[in-house]
């Protein structure tokens, strides 16, 4: 434009001076428009409008998969000027970087300043260290409709793996050298759990039968049977009728044979071990035979409760001879 200018005024010098050789009066020269630019042209409408002064991008240096970043703008902010959420990055898969939300708060840079705070999260985990770049972030803002999109600019930032690896298939070697992964037979595990729990079972088993706490054991243990049996029954009432057929039957029962008043002695003297207990049980014989065999009906005897308690002395006694038998068979 210059050049034109120039070109034109030393042409009118030329033509004024070979008239005024001729003596013929000079021609006006017409003014020139000079081009303004269309920022000049806005004059101080240009102060209305939002404007960037300030950014402060995130840091740039150690970062890794799943860091929030926070990206803040200071911003003159005149009144009437609100952000276009739709305008502002959308979420895409196949980016290293989403926008998870954005904020606006007050600033004390100016009257009209804004701080508007981007945040970030990192979504690329790479192999190796490396630069992403956060591309450069439109911000479309409005006030009726007027428009006007301001932008941020990119940023480099440095991301690293969280743990070093060399590769995918040798993975566990670039965490732990010298370390190999061994496949975990479980095959082999529930057997052995399988063999320790037999020889668990069969070690209860053989102690079970000697001690003669085993089940099928306990029909050679008959006053176990009828202390069992009679517990059962209600502890106030007296010894009843039916409460000394089990007493009878025990002892029977152990002896192989039956029992009376006569033979007790004999009996006892065979079991050293119940022999303690034989003027108790001599007790309950006599009131036995008196309420059967004397029909003595209202005789004293043992009420319930001592004939259970009775039954139960000898059923840990027996128990007890048992136990010593059971183990001097085994030595």
């Amino acid at each position: 434009m210059k050049r034109v200018l120039l070109a034109a005024a030393v042409f009118g010098l030329c033509s004024a001076a070979s008239g005024a050789d001729d003596g013929v009066a000079p021609a006006p020269v017409a003014p020139v428009a000079r081009a303004v630019p269309a920022a000049s042209a806005a004059g101080s409408g240009d102060g209305q409008r939002p404007r960037l002064l300030r950014i402060e991008p995130p840091r740039d240096t150690a970062r890794h998969i799943g860091d929030r970043l926070r990206y803040r703008a200071l911003l003159v902010w005149p009144e009437g000027w609100v952000l276009e959420p739709e305008g502002l990055p959308a979420a895409e898969s196949e980016h290293a970087f989403e926008l998870r939300s954005h904020r606006i708060e007050a600033s004390s840079a100016c009257a009209d300043c804004r701080w508007l705070s981007l945040d970030w999260q990192l979504f690329k985990g790479p192999r190796a260290s490396e630069d992403l770049l956060l591309p450069a972030t439109p911000l479309p803002l409005r006030r009726g409709s007027e428009r006007v999109t301001l932008e941020l600019p990119a940023a480099v930032l440095a991301v690293s793996p969280l743990v070093p690896w060399d590769s995918r298939r040798n993975w566990l070697d670039s965490v732990r050298p010298g370390w190999r992964v061994l496949p975990f037979d479980s095959g082999a595990r529930f057997a052995e759990a399988g063999a320790a729990l037999a020889v668990a079972l069969a070690a209860l088993l053989a102690w079970a039968w000697g001690s003669g706490r085993l089940v099928l054991a306990r029909e050679r243990r008959p006053f176990a049977q009828a202390w069992r049996t009679l517990r059962q029954r209600p502890r106030a009432a007296p010894a009843d009728a039916e409460d000394l057929k089990l007493w009878h039957r025990a002892f029977d029962a152990s002896a192989g044979e039956a029992v009376f008043l006569e033979n007790l002695d004999r009996f006892f003297a065979a079991r050293p071990a119940l022999a303690p207990l034989a003027a108790a049980a001599r007790a309950v014989f006599e009131a036995s035979r008196r309420r059967f065999f004397l029909d003595e009906d209202g005789a004293a005897g043992p009420t319930r409760a001592e004939l259970a308690a009775l039954l139960q002395q000898l059923a840990q006694a027996e128990f007890g001879a048992a136990r010593r038998t059971s183990g001097a068979g085994h030595a």
